[in-house]
């Protein structure tokens, strides 16, 4: 779009209306926050996600697709919304659509995916080969609603899944150091967050190892040691869902459900508890208060 003139190109990468179809009339089913992502190797290159992965290496002109159907697709779900009580002509609530898309920061063409009926795929050679890494003992069905490659390890990877929609509310948030070999699930109930609240999103922070941040239904949770054990990070933050955690610059940017955006500054005091505060169970609990401490010191320096 040229903004001063408001003339616009507009490209597709499917040009079939969703509106009054049902899933199991639609060659792509896009959902209404289909998920995009721009290649961290190169700005042209764009992801763009239905039950398929779609990529454009010029911007968004010209799209190829470069995976299978990357969702579970269970049999009796891709009937128009609402059916059969309050059908919603809109096409915007589709199932069995890839809902997360990231590629690797450290190593070109490792590509993951998600879906909202819940598979988890990786490619390691940039699309020309997919598979299936869905975690064994994950109950099927749940949305894979974020994925977080490792920002040092390329064969390290962690999502969250969420499932209270399907009337389960347990925390499942996962970690694989073998490019989805095998996983790990890091939240049992009982290592910091609650056997019954949901999880939305986990980050890995680039600057600390093994320091990991997690957004729930009820708020903001850290781990110091790579998810064994969490503790709660939630400071003067409302209760409210996190829906997704971005780091920059060191500092930390959340989105909530309901309850608008929220900064937190300056991440480095965290880079700089000791291990020993941060990991065992009797210090656990003071490691946020020295946080609070390292950063109303490091404010009064600065000021």
């Amino acid at each position: 779009m040229n903004l001063t003139t408001t003339d616009e190109q507009q490209y597709w990468v499917g040009a079939q209306s969703l509106y009054g179809n049902a899933g199991s009339e639609l060659i792509y089913r896009f959902q209404r926050v289909s998920p995009m992502e721009v290649s961290p190797f190169d700005q042209n290159t764009i992801y763009y996600g239905s039950q398929y992965l779609h990529r454009s290496r010029d911007g968004g002109v010209n799209w190829e697709t470069i995976s299978p159907d990357m969702t579970a697709h269970p049999p009796g779900t891709q009937g128009a919304s609402g059916e059969p009580i309050t059908r919603d002509a809109t096409g915007e609530e589709v199932y069995s659509t890839l809902y997360t898309i990231r590629e690797s920061p450290v190593q070109r063409g490792v590509i993951w995916t998600g879906s909202n009926d819940g598979p988890v795929y990786v490619t390691r050679d940039d699309g020309k080969t997919w598979t299936n890494v869905t975690p064994k003992d994950m109950p099927p069905g749940g949305r894979i609603q974020n994925i977080e490659p490792s920002p040092r390890r390329a064969g390290t990877a962690y999502f969250a899944a969420y499932r209270f929609l399907l009337g389960d509310f347990a925390p499942y948030i996962y970690r694989t150091d073998d490019f989805g070999k095998t996983w790990t699930r890091l939240t049992d109930g009982k290592n910091g967050i609650a056997p019954d609240e949901p999880t939305r999103v986990v980050r890995e922070d680039p600057d600390r190892a093994g320091l990991l941040y997690a957004g729930t239904e009820f708020g903001m949770y850290i781990s110091f040691d790579n998810g064994a054990h969490w503790q709660s990070f939630q400071i003067n933050l409302p209760i409210t869902p996190v829906t997704d955690i971005k780091l920059a610059h060191q500092d930390l940017i959340l989105s909530t459900q309901g309850r608008s955006f929220w900064i937190l500054d300056n991440l480095t005091p965290l880079h700089q508890i000791k291990e020993s505060t941060a990991t065992e169970s009797a210090g656990a609990a003071d490691a946020v208060a020295e946080f609070s401490i390292r950063r109303q010191a490091r404010k009064s320096i600065t000021s």
